[in-house]
């Protein structure tokens, strides 16, 4: 393909027959710098988990088998991070058959996505965009006041004499030397020549300046090569006593923990610290919905309600048209119409009384204004498991007979309602992160919003993503306890729907949670 070997690198661990020289190491751990001029990586077996590279631009797998099926989606996504904020950037993911198979499924059950959305994604200029309208005024709907955990966090610095020199004066390379190599098999009692063997054994080569490099770019450059080299002097020492001399040359002495070294150099940069954690309950209040965050969307056929009811539910606000009107009520109006058209001598403009009655024929969802919606159109485009689950719950006989309301609150950049979730370590608070629920049924009372219950609705992935979990533990435990104790009453409660469960086993769950829940 005529192009130049300087911009390929090739990286991997090598094994016996292969082997590479130290310096592509370095390369490989200077990719995401200015400094590299490498274009081209082949890889094996690395650069997967907890490579942080992102002047990637493309990816191949093109052999069967190229990564364990539940890699896929890891190794396809670092190309997909973003590398100036807010700019308009491409990637290329090439895949074969089998793995691109695997990665759409990994890609619904994790993120709700799709290769086909993923494509789709820039091209939205060339798609129709779906205006959305806020009524929070005509439902009237209230604020929803409830209490969060605050917790403030405290650092403590448990560790004197902390200065970097002391603590690199501190580190015994020794402390890191493989022994069982030299007792093994009584080499200890050999003649001096072959203690001194292998007591030195020589890998690859390196020099000093290398050496900080890579103690640099290990710290996630929080240790810059001036911090490092204020110590050169100890450094150097350190240096000298892991590596050998031949021919002018230093090489590593793999017996040395090389890795374990570096690690704690590293760590000479940094105090040890304790986090103390001082919490406490405070008001808060929120409004579903952030009006001026609403914001058009793509056109796609998991909107809800559809276009053509969004106007209509639109129309029947502004004019306050009742959904009630029987059909004696529909014939008198038509009739009207009907004669006052004839007395003009415009009979043949009279419309069919069905044609006329169709206006009037009002579907569920436009229906259910009065218990929902309160802006439109909702968009479920990540999860046909939530429009489902309200296109039922609209029609439930406990939902409507107790007179109750549901909305949507899944989209977290336009609503208020997000909870701020901590898991308790000991006696502290570990923050895990905000949560948005998915749905709040809600009953009202004096103008006021008596009763919540948060409905989420999760697909399996997600459900055993460890960050969910620790935030559906905390609104299951603490939420709850500490909410429900300051109001004096049972005014919030959470119920945890799966998508791999029966659809009529989960609605039936809701129905008794109803019931249980909300029973006046």
């Amino acid at each position: 393909m005529k192009i130049s070997p300087d911009v390929i690198l090739k990286y991997h661990k090598g094994n016996k027959k292969y082997k590479l020289p130290k310096e592509n190491e370095t390369e490989f751990a200077s990719l995401d710098t200015p400094l590299s001029k490498k274009k081209i990586i082949l890889l094996v077996q690395v650069g997967k988990e907890g490579w942080d590279c992102r002047s990637l631009t493309g990816v191949i797998l093109s052999q069967k088998g190229d990564c364990p099926t539940n890699m896929v989606l890891q190794t396809s996504c670092r190309c997909l991070r973003q590398v100036d904020r807010d700019k308009q950037e491409t990637a290329i993911i090439w895949l074969n058959e089998e793995n691109a198979k695997s990665l759409d499924k990994q890609l619904k059950e994790e993120q709700h996505t799709s290769i086909e959305e993923l494509n789709n994604l820039g091209k939205q200029d060339k798609t129709e965009m779906i205006e959305r309208f806020s009524r929070l005024d005509f439902l009237k709907l209230p604020k929803i006041d409830f209490f969060q955990l605050k917790v403030e966090y405290n650092t403590i610095t448990v560790e004197e004499n902390a200065e970097p020199e002391n603590k690199i004066k501190s580190i015994v390379p020794k402390d890191s030397f493989n022994k069982a190599v030299i007792v093994q098999r009584g080499l200890s009692q050999k003649d001096e020549k072959t203690k001194d063997f292998v007591n030195k054994v020589k890998g690859e080569p390196t020099n000093f300046y290398n050496w900080l490099f890579v103690i640099s770019k290990g710290s996630f450059n929080t240790i810059s090569l001036n911090d490092l080299m204020k110590f050169e002097t100890e450094l150097e020492k350190i240096f000298q006593t892991i590596t050998v001399e031949e021919k002018k040359k230093r090489y590593f002495n793999d017996l040395y923990n090389h890795i374990k070294i570096q690690s704690e150099i590293r760590l000479a940069f940094h105090c040890k610290r304790n986090f103390e954690t001082k919490s406490e309950i405070i008001p808060d209040t929120a409004q579903m919905l952030i009006v001026e965050n609403l914001q058009s969307v793509p056109k796609n056929d998991k909107l809800f309600p559809s276009v053509e009811e969004t106007k209509k539910i639109i129309d029947t606000d502004t004019k306050n048209t009742s959904l009630e009107i029987d059909e004696t009520e529909i014939k008198k109006a038509f009739e009207i119409i009907k004669q006052n058209l004839e007395q003009q001598g415009m009979g043949n403009f009279v419309p069919d009384f069905n044609q006329y009655k169709s206006q009037y024929d009002f579907s569920p969802a436009v229906k259910s204004k009065y218990q929902t919606f309160h802006y439109l159109p909702y968009d479920f485009w990540q999860s046909g498991f939530e429009l489902k689950f309200l296109k039922e719950v609209i029609t439930l006989k406990e939902f409507n007979e107790r007179k109750l309301e549901i909305y949507y609150n899944g989209e977290k950049h336009i609503t208020d309602f997000r909870i701020l979730c901590f898991a308790k370590k000991g006696n502290n608070y570990q923050r895990v992160g905000l949560y948005t629920p998915d749905f709040l049924i809600i009953k009202r009372k004096d103008n006021a919003i008596s009763k919540v219950l948060i409905v989420e609705t999760k697909g399996s992935g997600f459900a055993e993503q460890t960050t969910f979990k620790l935030r559906k533990k905390f609104m299951e435990t603490e939420f709850l306890q500490m909410n429900n104790e300051k109001f004096g009453y049972k005014k919030f409660e959470y119920l945890f729907l799966q998508d791999d469960a029966k659809f009529d086993d989960n609605l039936a769950k809701l129905n008794e949670t109803i019931v249980e829940f909300i029973k006046d």
